[in-house]
């Protein structure tokens, strides 16, 4: 049976070792902030509509750069408009 024999005190990691974790660890912050952007993009289209009337102009605000979805957003408007048409009936 073999034995290892561990030198007592700290230890201390090497400059090389310092130098990656605090690589890694900027590299870390620089995806999390980059995350925080995309998840919470700031609303170059105006506030967020309230009613159907909002919507289908939001809508036509968006049709050049998202025409998919302003598609469904008008779609949708619309459905709800037609909702409003046969309850009023």
């Amino acid at each position: 049976m073999s034995t290892l024999s561990l030198p007592s005190g700290r230890y201390q990691p090497s400059a090389f070792d310092a130098l990656i974790t605090r690589a890694q660890r900027a590299f870390v912050r620089s995806v999390q902030g980059l995350w925080a952007q995309l998840s919470n993009p700031p609303s170059s289209f105006g506030p967020e509509p309230r009613n159907a009337q909002e919507l289908l102009e939001y809508a036509w605000r968006i049709e050049a750069s998202q025409p998919s979805y302003a598609a469904d957003l008008r779609g949708a408007a619309l459905r709800h408009l037609g909702d409003q048409d046969l309850q009023n009936r």
